[in-house]
């Protein structure tokens, strides 16, 4: 055993997932050599779907105030007498979405994580890092704690305190966190879904990421930070892409 893995023995994944946020060089060592998820996960899945129920009523508000504008648009090629029925009928698929989105917070997370897993391995294979699958998938999770946990409790904390009423179309939820956004008021709703993928909380996991990378797969810190930010550009022009 070397020195490094001497100093850092192994903990609960429990205590992985707090140095995270408040010691994450201690987290990055101890997931090289014991590469915990299950409690990030869990308790990442806890919060996130705390944080998707919050913002319920802020979104339905946002689907009831915004949406029959903005489904009018996807039906005009219907004939007229067909529209005004077909855009009820998204409405309230959309309302019912939105009440039970937050049950498949934990599922997304997973497969978010096994893509951004993925993309990892290939920058580490690229950069000739040592990274293996169950070490970066480790690394992902954990950082989905900042993200998927702290970021949509945060979100569904700020809809409440701002009420229901201040979200008037349906990406008003994803976009209330503090981002780039906030820069570009008036910028259409694809530039400004853009945008929101920077906020503060992508940002301190794409840091996390890179600097885990560094530690956890032996990245050269040029290759982690690509790496990293390849995943945040990809996010955000996947998000715009869906954005209406």
């Amino acid at each position: 055993m070397s020195t490094s893995q001497a100093a850092v023995p192994p903990r609960s994944g429990l205590t992985t997932l707090v140095d995270i946020v408040v010691a994450p060089n201690q987290a990055f060592e101890r997931l090289r050599i014991a590469p915990t998820w299950g409690w990030a996960w869990l308790v990442a899945s806890i919060l996130g779907m705390a944080g998707f129920a919050l913002a319920i009523p802020a979104s339905l508000h946002g689907v009831e105030t915004g949406g029959p504008a903005l489904y009018a648009a996807q039906v005009q090629n219907l004939p007229a007498d067909q529209q005004q029925a077909a855009v009820g009928r998204i409405v309230s698929v959309t309302k019912t979405v939105v009440q039970i989105q937050w049950i498949f917070v934990p599922i997304i997370m997973l497969i978010g994580s096994l893509i951004g897993t993925v993309v990892m391995l290939i920058g580490s294979t690229i950069a000739r890092g040592d990274g293996t699958f169950k070490k970066l998938w480790a690394l992902s999770i954990n950082v989905g704690v900042v993200t998927v946990g702290l970021g949509l409790l945060v979100m569904g904390i700020i809809c409440i305190v701002r009420g229901p009423a201040s979200f008037v179309t349906p990406t008003d939820v994803q976009r209330s966190l503090p981002s780039l956004a906030l820069l570009a008021p008036g910028a259409g709703v694809k530039v400004q879904v853009f945008l929101a993928t920077f906020n503060v909380f992508q940002l301190w996991a794409t840091a996390l990421l890179a600097l885990g990378m560094t530690v956890v797969a032996r990245m050269n810190p040029v290759a982690a930070w690509i790496t990293s930010l390849v995943m945040l550009f990809g996010m955000a022009a996947l998000g715009a892409s869906f954005a209406r």
